[in-house]
């Protein structure tokens, strides 16, 4: 999973520069610089990530200017010492980015027009969005309770500097990512390496129960990895009701046991064209762009998949420049309670999405359905040839795009 090795390079740089002590200790000022050319080559999130922290290191410097302590030749010295490095890691993310720019520019203005949570990005549900995410999805209500008490110990215990640093690095991280209309569970991964320093913090500074208290925090983190990583079905088996934490939600897994009938729909497609734009228009545990997207690669159908967040979210998305749709039959795959972050809005705008299909006013037809094991069927549509069209505008206004 890249975010993980997007989360360490993040933390890498921010060790260094930390060390680099604002950049007056030339081998850690260094390898900070050329870090960051490693980091972009991770991904481009990389800045959301450590932008706080780089801006905060600034800020100090500029306050030791202005009181005096940091002579300005000694602080222009410092930057002209950086300056090498971090040419050096840019050059080292250009070996990617330059002959990818194209395709990167036009991904990149794709992904910043989706809306993923339906939500103005000032809106207090928007706000909160990534604090509901840490808690359930992410380290759980019994870490969280942790972390606030290893804050409270942390503000106490730490220099003042040091302080700020963990604060303004976890802050910035999500301040950022909440102002994006785009949300992603994994994006908000950032913030978890300063949780997790900050918490360990706040245990090492206990005067009793350390010990007590470290093993039950590792015994519950091992038991919760476990737990959370086995299959629902098989704890559920097992274990009964208390197979998951109950601050946990249900994970989508692709199928084991039954046919959903993928792999037949793909191999159908490409009969007829191999290099097929097709978009999924549900998001059903199965029936998914995702899954659908790696039973192509699995395949090696060198078909486009879209995803059905960028097909109802995307401002920009035209439902025209598809060549064939896939759809699930029914509405029951739609939570009555849509999350914000669902790539549709209602089991409403779903209805209309088939019944447009289906009367082909969307310019698709029929092209294929096969039966699921839940008593519904994947439908297929392809795109005609000839006949009227309908415009993106119209897609949008009745879709609520």
């Amino acid at each position: 999973m890249i975010e993980t090795a997007l989360l360490a390079m993040a933390a890498l740089s921010c060790y260094f520069l930390l060390y680099s002590d604002e950049f007056s200790d030339l081998l850690f000022t260094s390898l900070f610089g050329v870090s960051i050319g490693l980091g972009l080559l991770t991904k481009l999130t990389y800045l959301v990530y450590i932008i706080g922290p780089v801006c905060y290191v600034i800020f100090l410097m500029a306050i030791g200017v202005m009181r005096g302590s940091l002579p300005i030749r000694e602080c222009i010295w410092r930057f002209c010492r950086l300056l090498p490095s971090v040419t050096v890691g840019l050059l080292l993310a250009g070996l990617w980015y330059g002959p990818n720019y194209a395709n990167f520019t036009a991904n990149l203005q794709s992904v910043v027009s989706l809306d993923t949570i339906g939500h103005n990005r000032w809106d207090v549900d928007s706000s909160l969005y990534y604090l509901n995410t840490i808690i359930v999805k992410n380290i759980g209500l019994p870490f969280f309770v942790l972390f606030a008490f290893g804050f409270w110990r942390t503000a106490q215990s730490l220099k003042p500097s040091h302080f700020w640093f963990l604060s303004i690095w976890g802050l910035s991280i999500y301040v950022i990512l909440s102002l994006q209309t785009l949300k992603h569970d994994l994006m908000i991964m950032g913030v978890l390496f300063p949780v997790c320093i900050v918490s360990a913090i706040g245990i090492s500074n206990l005067s009793r129960w350390k010990t007590a208290v470290g093993s039950l925090v590792l015994i519950f983190g091992i038991s919760q990895f476990i737990t959370l990583s086995l299959p629902e079905d098989w704890l559920a088996a097992r274990i009964g009701k208390a197979g998951r934490f109950s601050w946990a939600g249900r994970y989508a897994i692709f199928p084991a046991k039954e046919d959903w009938k993928i792999r037949e729909a793909l191999s159908r497609i490409v009969e007829e064209n191999a290099h097929a734009k097709i978009g999924v228009v549900s998001d059903h545990m199965f029936i998914n762009g995702t899954t659908i997207k790696l039973y192509a690669e699995l395949m090696g159908v060198p078909s486009e998949v879209t995803f059905c967040h960028s097909i109802y979210r995307s401002k920009k998305r035209d439902i025209r420049s598809f060549e064939y749709i896939i759809a699930k039959s029914d509405i029951e795959w739609v939570p009555r309670d849509v999350p914000g972050d669902y790539c549709i809005t209602s089991r409403d705008q779903y209805r209309i999405v088939l019944n447009q299909l289906e009367a082909g006013s969307l310019n698709f037809e029929l092209f294929a359905k096969y039966p699921l094991p839940d008593a519904t069927e994947m439908l297929v549509y392809k795109q005609r040839t000839n006949g009227a069209s309908v415009s993106s505008a119209s897609w949008k206004t009745k879709t609520g795009g």
